[in-house]
């Protein structure tokens, strides 16, 4: 086992992995710290099950990468760049010894320099393309995930009235009738006719 620091070359790991490919760039001349005994050995990213992470409510996670060394702390002294290919705008995030923790400091720049000024086992993140770039200071699980919404409420339908019954209006028609006769006094025998002009007022 390795007790104390380490010096790394300049390392370029291309990962292709069944939740997507990733790019590790370790800069040369970075000192890693280990905080204890290890054995010297950081693995390339490897896929966990995406459920043993979980952000919180209302989330979906799409990958779980573990990069590094397990739960083992691996502490950096320039920033690594991590590029989780094809994953712009997806929210990250790290976890260790099952507690988890986002990724929110937005890196001002996709740079060396930008990574370099982060704090002891800080971290930050930027989209350039399509991709998630990560600039970090330490190695461990990291966790591509998205939001979800939550259930859709169902429409409010508003209640249906029964209809209004038609009132009925009762009406009332006077008719007037005026009668009209050929003759001034009207007789009526069998068998004869006459003529009624009935008028409506």
């Amino acid at each position: 086992n390795i007790t104390g620091i380490g010096t790394l070359p300049s390392i370029v790991i291309n990962s292709l992995t069944s939740v997507g490919n990733v790019v590790i760039e370790i800069p040369a001349g970075t000192n890693i710290d280990a905080g204890g005994a290890w054995n010297g050995i950081m693995n390339a990213p490897q896929v966990q099950s995406n459920n043993s992470v979980n952000p919180g409510s209302n989330t979906s996670v799409e990958a779980v990468l573990e990069i590094g060394f397990g739960n083992t702390a691996l502490a950096f002294d320039q920033a690594v760049r991590i590029k989780f290919i094809g994953q712009v705008g997806k929210r990250v995030g790290y976890s260790r010894n099952n507690i988890f923790t986002e990724v929110m400091n937005i890196c001002g720049a996709d740079s060396q320099a930008t990574g370099n000024a982060l704090p002891a086992n800080g971290d930050c993140k930027i989209n350039a393309g399509s991709d998630l770039i990560v600039w970090t200071k330490h190695f461990t699980s990291y966790i591509i995930y998205t939001t979800t919404t939550g259930a859709t409420p169902p429409a409010y339908t508003p209640p249906q009235l029964p209809p209004e019954p038609i009132k009925e209006v009762a009406k009332e028609t006077i008719y007037d009738y005026q009668y009209i006769s050929q003759s001034a006094n009207p007789t009526f025998k069998p068998g004869e006719t006459t003529t009624l002009t009935l008028t409506l007022k």
